[in-house]
């Protein structure tokens, strides 16, 4: 069950979810800049202390300000109306087996790959029916 801690911070059983701190920086540098990041997301271009400070400020402090925890909510509701729905789709990189065995231990099958972006790049497509 999700609980508010305070007026900005949530948390279930297993996890306390918080709105992005500056103090943050240090763990986004170390993060953004591990090989499997760079693999499986991308190179983020940040490098340094400030640029970290400055991606946290505008992608989690600025949009946590205009969007709260909506994007972490939406999976709580997604898990919470399974069966409701005729079927969830999810992506995940084609070289990406981790996310792959991850979707699979979830329930997910795999059905396919599509292509939705414009660098061409196929991404791989799984089901939860």
């Amino acid at each position: 069950s999700l609980s508010l801690i305070g007026k900005r911070d949530m948390n279930t059983q297993r996890l306390i979810l918080r709105h992005g701190q500056l103090s943050d920086a240090s763990f986004i540098l170390s993060l953004l800049n591990q090989p499997s990041f760079y693999r499986y997301i991308a190179d983020k271009g940040i490098y340094t202390k400030q640029q970290a400070e400055d991606y946290l400020q505008k992608t989690f402090i600025d949009g946590h300000q205009q969007q709260g925890f909506g994007p972490y909510i939406a999976a709580k509701l997604l898990h919470a109306y399974q069966g409701k729905f005729s079927y969830i789709a999810a992506i995940a990189d084609a070289d990406n087996t981790a996310s792959h065995g991850l979707l699979n231990k979830l329930g997910f099958g795999y059905i396919g790959k599509a292509v939705l972006n414009n660098d061409g790049t196929a991404l791989v497509v799984f089901i939860l029916e």
